[in-house]
This record gives structure tokens, sequence and C-alpha cells, in this order.
């Protein structure tokens, strides 16, 4: 807690003087659809949407809520003989609502936020249900923002889960966590929905900046249990990941930027270290007033080493993908723009001991809300 609170202090005196106020809206989620095949005996599908939105009914108070929602079918053709084949499908439903109040000190930057949640999770093989469990969580948090402009903010917050009850059980834990630290970049609406035509003269200019991404810490506390040797028995969970995405416009309209993603777990059972790297580069063509077609490419690759400790096994994967796409983009207020973008992704994975799964081909859609900051 301690080193939350000097990472706090050293942050918030550089950042901006802007605040959340009566009638600002808070901005979350995304859409995602994609298909993977590899060779001819493997192919999976993924659709996922996750609105979310929040409104301040007076200068300290704001209400938030939305769903989650993912849906993942997976068919495997395990031999040449006729009906062989194995479908697997997992579909998760989260809803959650949420109040957050600003304290009346560090110029309204600090606040506590209450939120709760509930979680369907269903899975099924060859139409056979193996699971279907419901969970009821409730969170205490605290936390601060900083602003990187009127309507960007960066934010630290601790979150406590103080209550969980699960269908699978006949008893409500209370206090057992998980304990979460997060720092995320976030859109707030504070100046307005503006003329996404004037927008574009801004915060597409040379010298300006694309910015994102996440970093935190997650420990399970006393929440988390598992079957171990065919015992049911703790498993403490940590979790650390960070997520920086940093882009800049090289001249006008023309940006070019780096995304990482790097995750370390560690549980009784397995210990996944994963670094991921991908440079992007996108060109913004202006057809028409607030829109852009943008052509963009990336390239990633990833590192997966993956060590089973029951199994005193460690394996490592390495993955490259080549990612061209084409997006549509325009903005939704001063710094805020929503992207779609469809890519065909070329997937190798040269040391993988499983040949058809060596080349896999990725076609993804994707919509999702990106932000900017200024030059000037």
């Amino acid at each position: 807690m301690t080193r939350f609170k000097l990472i706090l202090f050293l942050f918030i005196p550089f950042l901006g003087n802007a605040q959340v106020q009566q009638g600002t809206t808070s901005l979350a989620g995304g859409l995602v659809f994609s298909r993977t095949n590899s060779i001819s005996n493997f192919r999976s599908e993924v659709t996922g949407v996750s609105p979310g939105v929040g409104y301040f009914l007076t200068d300290n108070f704001g209400l938030t809520g939305g769903f989650s929602f993912a849906k993942t079918k997976i068919t495997e053709k395990l031999s040449d003989s006729a009906g062989d084949i194995r479908n697997t499908g997992l579909n998760g439903l989260n809803l959650f609502v949420g109040a957050r109040l600003y304290f009346p000190f560090l110029d309204y930057r600090t606040f506590g936020q209450l939120d709760i949640i509930n979680e369907n999770l269903n899975a099924e093989l060859n139409g056979t249900e193996l699971i279907d469990r419901n969970t009821f969580n409730s969170k205490i948090s605290f936390g601060a923002n900083g602003w990187l402009s009127d309507n960007i903010s960066i934010e630290g917050i601790v979150k406590y889960n103080f209550l969980r009850k699960r269908s699978i059980e006949d008893r409500v834990h209370v206090g057992k966590g998980p304990l979460e630290i997060f720092f995320d970049i976030k859109p707030f609406v504070n100046t307005g929905w503006t003329e996404a035509s004037g927008n574009a003269e801004e915060f597409l200019a040379t010298a300006s900046v694309n910015v994102g991404g996440t970093a935190g810490f997650s420990h399970s506390l006393k929440g988390n249990q598992t079957i171990i040797n065919g015992q049911q028995s703790d498993n403490p969970t940590l979790k650390l990941w960070f997520q920086p995405k940093y882009g800049r416009f090289i001249f006008e309209n023309a940006l070019a930027g780096m995304e990482a993603n790097i995750s370390y777990e560690d549980n009784n059972l397995n210990s996944p270290i994963s670094i991921a790297v991908a440079p992007y580069f996108r060109y913004y063509i202006r057809v028409s007033e607030g829109l852009q077609v943008v052509p963009n490419i990336s390239y990633i690759y990833n590192d997966l080493t993956f060590r089973q400790k029951l199994l005193g096994t460690t394996t490592k994967t390495q993955t490259y993908q080549f990612v061209p796409g084409l997006g549509l983009h325009t903005f939704l207020s001063d710094g805020i723009g929503l992207f779609g973008n469809g890519i065909l992704s070329l997937k190798r994975e040269p040391k993988n001991a499983n040949p058809d799964f060596r080349k896999s081909t990725i076609l993804q859609f994707e919509l999702g809300l990106e932000y900017y900051l200024s030059a000037n």
C-alpha cells in the first residue's frame, strides 16, 4: 500500500487539472469476432462484446453499469474417421453495476467505489454440459485519477473482493479476496460530444500521441480453491501484468507505435510467463468530414514459458504474427476515437511439437476505443 501511495504522490503533481463534473460520461468496452484455422483439423470461433457506460449525477457522484459476453467454439478433427470430431463450447456472461464517490481533497481526484458483479460460465463437450456455474461478487475500491488531458485519465485503484457466493457451494465467502491493484488509462467525456472533423485536425497532427494500456497486480488470498491430487485445496494465485501502448504521429495522419503485453502467474499448479511485443503503423485517410479509412499493419512476437509444477515440466512456445488490417475511425469527443478494424493474421509457431499447429490463419474484426493526446 505504501508503494501505491508513493506512485500516486509522484504522478499527480505533474498531470493535468481536469476533473469529473455533473454530466460527465465514462466509456468502456469493445467488440471482437475472430476465426482461427490451423491446417485442416482445427478451427475456433470467438465472439465477444463488452459495453460499459457511467454517468455522474453530481460533481462527485456517479453510477456505472454494463455487461460482457464471450462465446468460444472449438472444432477438432481427431482422426480421418468420419464423425471423429470433438466440439467444445464455452460461454461467459458478466453483468455489473457500480457507484463511485469522489472525496473533497486532492482536488477531488481520490474516490471510493462499490461494484456488484454477477458472473455466469457454461462449458460443454459434444453437446454434453460440463460446467454451469454462477458467481456473485461484491468489491470495494479506493483510488485516484490523474489527467493526461481534459478527457483522458490515468487511474490507480485498489480493489478488494469482500463478498463472494458461488452456485457450486452452499456458503458465502466474506473477506477472502482477491486483492487487486490496477493502473489504467480511461476516457471520461468532460468536454461534450464534439465535432469529429475538428478533432481530426488536432489529434492526427504531427507529434500527437496515441496512448493506452493497463498494469496491475492481484492475489487470490483465500479466495481460490481447486482440485489437487484428488483433494479440494487452497490454491493461492499471484498475477502480474504490464500492457503499455504508445504511438506517435511521425507526420500528419501517419502513426507509428508499439504495444507490449507482459504477464506472470504463479499458483500451486502452474507458473506461466508471457512476453509479447507488437510494433504497429497506421495511416489515416480522411474520406469525409469526421471519418477516416485506416490501412494498418503490425507484427506480433510472443514468447511463452509454461511450467507445470505437479509434472515438473517446462515448455516454451514462440509465435510470430504478421497482421495487415483495414479499419474505419471517427472521433467521439476530444481525444477519444472509435476504431473498427478488420485483420487477416498469419500466425507461425516454428517450435510447436504438433505440426498441425505450426501455421494458423486468423480472420478478425474488432471495435474499440482509442485515446489521443494533442501536440498543441
